[in-house]
């Protein structure tokens, strides 16, 4: 067996595979090429795709490769921006939980139709996020193979992407998979509200249907608690507590395995709080317009999440500022450059957002991120810098740095590079 090799990958990849299965074997037969299924790569370890259990999220440490079957991982060849591979990735996870199409899968290797559904199949899933964004990998995005995507002009192949799997690789499968509890949770919680409305695909249609119909805010509200969608989390509190703690993480053997996971924890954490945010202050503005039981506890659950990414964060970055001091740096930039806006926009995008329009509004830089007055000086955030943690900086004129430092509780000291 071999495995994918995460350094390799870049967060909007293609990873397409096949296995030996009967069903995969039909597909390549049907579209006369080596492999039969296709995902993106949306984080660290983290694939979205869809199968016959539904459009999912796995960890592709959990993806174990048949040795003599073709794996191809395919990037675009002109890069993308940014933004654009934010939103294909958003694409594929707002329809998690969608169900899988074998029908349209079928069609999709002899010839197509002129109608489609909203469920989903792999290569249509990927190639429709793509092409929310304006870039078009194949003719036809709504009936494609996985071997028209690996034919596209537009993307290169990547090579040497697996190594044989080790002893640690295969004992995974001891351990809770946490993305197969999150996949068993989502999926009840749609069979439910499907039985009320058979048209709902995502956890969105779910929000769109109580806005329509909010006398079923009760049986929604249920279906939430009784799936366990609301709860999941708990597992990985209970059976990994050291990712949490730092008195627990500092009691275990400092490995390469744990210099590791703080790595990855703060390479990918921005992207997830980034979603986060996003999705509470989302259910926040709906709790608001419609203080119904079912979207105060999503706005809760994402709240909550939000704490807990936070905790893991600051759990591995003091980790690696004992014990790995120079295996990353502090993540500081002048504000309103384009680089504090690239951070900003996933770490903090309603700051970001508003800073930009009063850039805007006044037409220049030089001024204050909040209230656009100018003269305003360059700040950061005052207390320990951490590796690899964005360090809030900010251009402010004296009243807002009054505001924050009285209100807000804040404390900046000067920017100094």
């Amino acid at each position: 067996m071999k495995v994918l090799l995460t350094e390799k990958l870049n967060v909007g990849d293609l990873i397409l595979t096949t296995t030996s299965s009967p069903i995969s074997q039909a597909i390549r037969l049907a579209t006369k090429g080596d492999i039969s299924h296709a995902m993106l790569y949306v984080d660290t370890c983290s694939v979205v795709d869809a199968t016959l259990e539904g459009v999912q999220a796995r960890n592709t440490q959990r993806i174990l490769l048949e040795n003599d079957r073709a794996v191809h991982v395919l990037r675009l060849k002109d890069k993308a921006s940014s933004q654009e591979i934010i939103s294909v990735c958003d694409y594929v996870r707002a329809r998690i939980g969608t169900q899988y199409s074998v029908k349209e899968a079928i069609r999709s290797g002899i010839g197509g139709s002129d109608t489609w559904t909203r469920k989903q199949f792999c290569s249509r899933l990927v190639a429709q996020a793509y092409a929310s964004v304006g870039i078009h990998l194949v003719a036809d995005e709504n009936f494609c193979s996985p071997n028209d995507i690996l034919e596209s002009n537009l993307l290169k192949e990547i090579y040497d992407v697996t190594r044989a799997a080790n002893e640690d690789d295969l004992r995974i499968t001891d351990v809770t998979d946490k993305t197969q509890l999150m996949r068993d949770a989502t999926n009840k919680l749609l069979k439910c509200t499907r039985a009320k409305n058979k048209t709902i695909e995502d956890i969105n249609d779910i929000l769109a249907h109580l806005q329509n119909t909010p006398s079923d805010d009760d049986y929604f509200h249920n279906a939430l608690i009784e799936s366990g969608y609301l709860t999941v989390w708990q597992r990985d509190i209970d059976e990994c507590f050291w990712r949490y703690d730092l008195a627990t993480l500092e009691a275990m053997p400092a490995t390469d395995k744990v210099k590791s996971y703080c790595l990855n924890t703060l390479n990918d954490v921005g992207r997830s709080r980034r979603r986060c945010a996003l999705n509470a202050s989302g259910h926040d503005r709906l709790f608001q317009r419609f203080p119904l039981k079912t979207f105060k506890a999503l706005r809760d659950l994402d709240a909550l999440l939000l704490d807990l990414l936070h905790a893991r964060r600051y759990t591995a970055a003091t980790w690696l500022s004992r014990h790995a001091p120079n295996a990353l740096q502090p993540i500081i930039h002048v504000p309103h450059t384009p680089e504090w806006f690239i951070e900003y926009e996933i770490e903090e995008p309603d700051r970001a957002a508003l800073t930009r329009i009063v850039l805007s509004s006044v037409g220049r830089e030089d001024v204050c991120s909040i209230c656009g007055d100018d003269p305003a000086a360059d700040y950061r955030m005052a207390g320990f810098i951490l590796p690899g943690i964005l360090t809030c900086t900010l251009r402010l004129c004296e009243d807002c740095l009054k505001i924050r430092t009285m209100q807000f509780d804040e404390m900046y000291v000067p920017l100094q590079l």
